[in-house]
């Protein structure tokens, strides 16, 4: 066994038994912000509109957002592919420290943004120092069985070495 071969053994081993950090409150917050949002906004929404329209509107006009947003293809795909692509995105915060995709000391990747295409979601992700795409690469079944998918394409990103893309087939 070369010096390099059992640097790299313990470096692995150091990756295995480190855990990862937990976000600060501001992270944390950045990562749920959507579900914040909901819980602040709906119910603000709801009582303005009933003062504004009164009850029984406000139940015919939440009746007709509703079919709209089920019976119109388009509006029914975007609804669903947005809710789809912030659960991949909290599935997959909790992929990486459960299968140690983490430095060392215990940073993970940032998600920095994810769409919904067609039949996928992509996710791009921000990669710290000691985490490149070979350690995606290697925990990409694990990674689509946390998000529910069928797989998980790990491609590099074209401008910068630290950015990875994620494609995420859920069809």
């Amino acid at each position: 066994m070369s010096r390099r071969q059992a640097r790299d053994q313990i470096a692995e081993l150091a990756r295995e038994l480190a855990r990862p950090r937990r976000a600060n409150v501001f992270v944390t917050a950045y990562r749920w912000r959507y579900e914040i949002a909901a819980a602040a906004l709906v119910p603000l929404v709801l009582v303005e509109l009933d003062r504004a329209i009164g009850p029984a509107w406000l139940a015919v006009l939440l009746a007709g957002i509703g079919s709209m947003a089920w019976h119109w293809r388009t509006a029914r795909r975007f609804v669903l592919g947005r809710f789809r692509a912030v659960l991949v995105q909290h599935r997959l915060r909790t992929a990486f420290a459960r299968a140690r995709v983490c430095t060392p000391d215990g940073r993970t990747p940032a998600i920095v943004w994810t769409s919904p295409r067609e039949d996928e979601i992509r996710v791009v992700v921000a990669c710290p120092a000691g985490v490149g795409v070979d350690r995606l690469h290697q925990q990409r079944d694990l990674l689509a069985a946390a998000c529910f998918a069928r797989q998980v394409a790990v491609t590099r990103h074209p401008r910068w070495a630290n950015v990875v893309v994620l494609s995420v087939r859920t069809d």
